[in-house]
């Protein structure tokens, strides 16, 4: 449908955002975008409500850039590392609150999935290993 189309659009245009702000060499370098708290709040919101539909796009955007040699989780996780550590509440606490979100499961059952795997893993790595 149309809106579904629109949904996975808008979803990839926030995680593009955030493996951007991830790839940055410092948090100099991000741009300040005042409306990235807004794109995370609604990520994890989306999350709360709808956690089988974000879990599994998140999931199928990180596993389609990693077959195209593109670590996109690590600069994901590293985004949101990047804004956790900002001087805003608002994008630390969210960013805080999502990456929480994300390693721990489905909110349902707590239960962590290939979405939780690919998260942790991306702890292990230079990339985030320097933030």
């Amino acid at each position: 449908s149309h809106f579904c189309q629109s949904l996975d659009e808008f979803l990839q245009a926030i995680t593009g955002g955030l493996c951007e702000r991830g790839n940055a060499k410092s948090n100099d370098d991000c741009v300040d975008n005042s409306g990235i708290d807004s794109s995370i709040l609604f990520l994890l919101q989306l999350h709360t409500g709808l956690p089988m539909v974000t879990r599994k796009f998140l999931r199928t955007y990180f596993e389609q850039s990693s077959k195209s040699g593109t670590d996109c989780a690590t600069s994901f996780v590293s985004g949101l590392l990047h804004l956790s550590a900002n001087k805003s509440f608002s994008a630390s606490s969210c960013a805080s609150s999502l990456l929480r979100a994300l390693i721990d499961g489905n909110p349902v059952d707590r239960t962590q999935d290939r979405l939780s795997e690919i998260i942790l893993n991306s702890f292990d790595t230079d990339q985030v290993g320097s933030i």
